[in-house]
C-alpha cells in the first residue's frame, strides 16, 4: 500500500481546517453536527456482528471498537476542555496518551456502551454550545503539546470534524469486512 494509499485511509475527509474566520453560520452548523454524531454512530453499529467490531480501518489501524471507544474519551476530554475555557482565564488543558487509553481493558466492551455514553455526553455538550453567545467562541485553552492556544471557535470545528473522521474509519472497517 503506498503512503498516498495509507493517507487517504487515515484522512478519509481530509485533515481539519480550522484557518477560516469565525462565522456564527459555521459554528452552529458545527455544532448541529456535534448533536448528530452519535446517532450516527449508532446507525454504523446497529447491524454489525461482534467479530465486525473489531475490524480495522487500515493496517495498523484502530478497530471498530477503539474507534468509538476513543470517541467518548476524546470528547469527554473535548467538553471538559471547552468549559474550562468558558470558566477560567484561559487553561492549560492536560493532554492524554490517546494510543494508551486505546489499550485499556474497558476497550474490550461493546461499542455500544461508547455509543450511549456519546448520546448524553453530545446532547449535553451541542445544547450547552449552543446557549454561547458570540463572545464567548473567542475565549480560549492552552494546549501544552500543541504549544497553542484553541479558541472555542476552532475547538467546536475540530471536534465536528473529529467525529465525522472518525464515523468515517467505522464505515471503512465496516466495508472491508464484508
Amino acid at each position: 500500500m503506498t503512503t498516498q494509499e495509507i493517507d487517504k485511509l487515515r484522512y478519509p475527509i481530509g485533515i481539519a481546517d480550522l484557518s477560516q474566520p469565525y462565522s456564527r453560520l459555521d459554528i452552529n452548523q458545527k455544532i448541529q453536527q456535534i448533536g448528530e454524531l452519535p446517532t450516527r454512530i449508532l446507525a454504523s453499529l446497529m447491524h454489525l456482528d461482534t467479530t465486525q467490531y473489531d475490524a480495522q480501518y487500515r493496517p495498523n489501524g484502530w478497530t471498530v471498537r477503539q474507534i468509538v471507544h476513543h470517541l467518548a474519551d476524546s470528547h469527554m476530554n473535548g467538553y471538559i476542555r471547552m468549559k474550562s475555557a468558558m470558566t477560567e482565564p484561559t487553561p492549560t488543558i492536560k493532554p492524554y496518551l490517546e494510543n494508551l487509553w486505546a489499550v485499556t481493558p474497558d476497550n474490550a466492551l461493546s461499542p455500544l456502551v461508547s455509543a450511549e455514553l456519546l448520546v448524553a455526553l453530545h446532547a449535553r455538550w451541542s445544547f450547552w454550545l449552543g446557549t454561547l453567545k458570540d463572545e464567548d467562541f473567542t475565549k480560549d485553552y492552552f494546549h501544552p503539546e500543541a504549544s497553542r492556544h484553541y479558541k472555542l471557535f476552532e475547538s467546536v470545528r475540530m471536534y465536528a470534524w473529529h467525529g465525522l473522521h472518525h464515523l468515517e474509519h467505522i464505515k471503512t472497517a465496516v466495508a472491508s469486512s464484508k
